[in-house]
C-alpha cells in the first residue's frame, strides 16, 4: 500500500475475521495499513468512524485494533468469522472509514 496523491483514491485493505485474531469483539488494523496511512503511531488510539448504509459508526481503536463498538457493527452487518470475510473498509480521511461489503 503506498501513499497516492489522487483526490479520488481512498486508500484501503481488506482484513479476514480470522478465528484467533479477529472477531467480533476486536478487529486489528493490518500492518501495511497501519505505516503507510496512520502516522507515526499517533493514530494507533481514539475513535475510528465507519459508515455503512445503515449509519455511522463511533468504534474505539486501541493500539491498531477496532475494539468498543465493533462488536455492535458486526451484528448490524451479519458479518461472521472465516471463511467467508466480508469487510473492505475504505480509509476517507484521518480516522473516517468507509465500508464495502463483499462476500
Amino acid at each position: 500500500m503506498e501513499r497516492t496523491e489522487s483526490s479520488s483514491y481512498k486508500p484501503h485493505f481488506f482484513q479476514p475475521i480470522l478465528p484467533g485474531s479477529s472477531s467480533e469483539h476486536v478487529l486489528p488494523i493490518p500492518k501495511a495499513f497501519q505505516r503507510d496511512y496512520l502516522v507515526n503511531g499517533e493514530d494507533s488510539n481514539g475513535i475510528a468512524i465507519l459508515k455503512s448504509p445503515l449509519k455511522s459508526w463511533k468504534v474505539k481503536l486501541n493500539d491498531f485494533k477496532l475494539t468498543e463498538g465493533w462488536a455492535a457493527f458486526f451484528k448490524a452487518h451479519d458479518l461472521i468469522e472465516y471463511p467467508l470475510p466480508k469487510l473492505i473498509p475504505d480509509h476517507e480521511s484521518k480516522m473516517h472509514y468507509g465500508e464495502q461489503m463483499g462476500v
